[in-house]
């Protein structure tokens, strides 16, 4: 309450929950703001744009398998690794993305991330606000994580179409130059972010730039599950002579699990001479031997 030219005038304070854990959460911190503001109408349209990207965002990831669904963390922290807790709504968001969210048993809008957790949630997407790149460097006295995030990167897909259109980043690993660098990158491009068919038709692309860096020695100084991706876009190839040369390299280097991978692809090659999982994002037509075996579990891997 205030005095002002002899009247007396009231305002409200209002208790806001600045936690917001579900979208339902946010709805209601809009539907407020618009009441104080007396912008209703305008906090009404927002809401709407907002459930539109979800509805939308919900039809691309629906298709999308259990199986292959990422595990996503949100990198935090300066003094430590630290990410979003349990009931965080950014957690809420990974999962309406199609992601796997952690769940550390650590609810907050900030927890700490202790290394074991780090490994056995083994993230394969990170990503974060600002020079996430500059801010990961800046953490100390956590080098144990380092190693999980030798290529960083930073990717921009169109909206509509789910296409690539920029691919930005900086490899970790010491003593790669820019050339492999970029190389390592397109890598990233081909292999991960195969939407709307983009990975598919990039596969010579993956190839020739696997193939330099194998030419450079890079292979042979890369960890085994490094090296695994490496040798994907021969695996990933639907030409029997490369995965002639996929065998050697699966074999020969002390990766037996993908070794295996590779014979069950080469046999899918032998058979059919291509996959026949890709032919409904390629546009081919299946044959009738194809349909049939679409129809055996895992044969889409």
């Amino acid at each position: 309450m205030r005095f002002e030219g002899g009247s007396v005038q009231y305002c409200y304070l209002v208790r806001h929950r600045n936690h917001i854990v579900t979208f339902d959460d946010l709805y209601q911190s809009i539907r407020l703001l618009g009441r104080i503001f007396e912008k209703r109408r305008a906090a009404e349209a927002l809401i709407g744009e907002i459930q539109a990207d979800l509805d939308h965002t919900a039809a691309k990831v629906a298709p999308i398998p259990d199986a292959k669904r990422q595990r996503v963390m949100r990198l935090m922290g300066r003094d430590s690794v630290m990410t979003p807790g349990d009931d965080s709504f950014q957690n809420e968001m990974i999962r309406r993305a199609g992601g796997i969210a952690p769940k550390l048993g650590k609810p907050g809008d900030i927890v700490e991330v202790t290394l074991d957790e780090w490994r056995a949630f083994n993230p394969q997407v990170l990503y974060g606000c600002g020079d996430l790149i500059d801010d990961y460097e800046g953490i100390r006295g956590h080098e144990e994580y380092r190693i999980e995030l030798a290529l960083l990167y930073l990717v921009t897909l169109d909206r509509a179409s789910g296409e690539l259109v920029a691919l930005e980043g900086e490899v970790r690993e010491g003593g790669l130059d820019e050339l492999d660098a970029r190389r390592l990158r397109l890598l990233v491009a081909t292999l991960c972010l195969p939407a709307a068919g983009w990975g598919h038709a990039s596969d010579p692309d993956a190839l020739r730039a696997a193939a330099r860096a194998i030419e450079r020695g890079l292979d042979r100084e890369l960890a085994p599950e490094r090296l695994a991706f490496l040798y994907m876009p021969y695996m990933h190839s639907e030409s029997p002579v490369i995965h002639e040369v996929a065998l050697k390299l699966f074999r020969s280097n002390g990766i037996e699990g993908s070794y295996e991978y590779e014979v069950r692809h080469k046999e899918i090659i032998d058979k059919f001479g291509r996959y026949p999982h890709r032919n409904a994002v390629l546009g081919r037509k299946s044959t009738a031997a194809e349909i049939e075996f679409l129809k055996q579990p895992g044969s889409g891997f």
